[in-house]
């Protein structure tokens, strides 16, 4: 399995619900160690994790990073 990270500055940008307006609800959606995890998959071959600021601290997140 191969991952790509990335944490390009401008992924500051998006939103929480940004994401969820563009792709739909995601399968998971957990907070952990000061983050937000969201992850999207198609069950079968592909699965990315986005990850956002605490959720708890703004209620619209902004992203951080997203792997895959």
């Amino acid at each position: 399995m191969t991952a790509i990270d990335d944490f390009d500055p401008q992924l500051q940008t998006i939103h929480l619900s940004m994401l969820k307006e563009l792709i739909g609800e995601p399968v998971s959606e957990v907070e952990q160690e000061g983050n937000y995890y969201v992850t999207y998959t198609d069950s079968a071959n592909y699965k990315v994790v986005f990850v956002f600021e605490c959720a708890w601290i703004d209620p619209h997140p902004r992203l951080n990073m997203y792997t895959g």
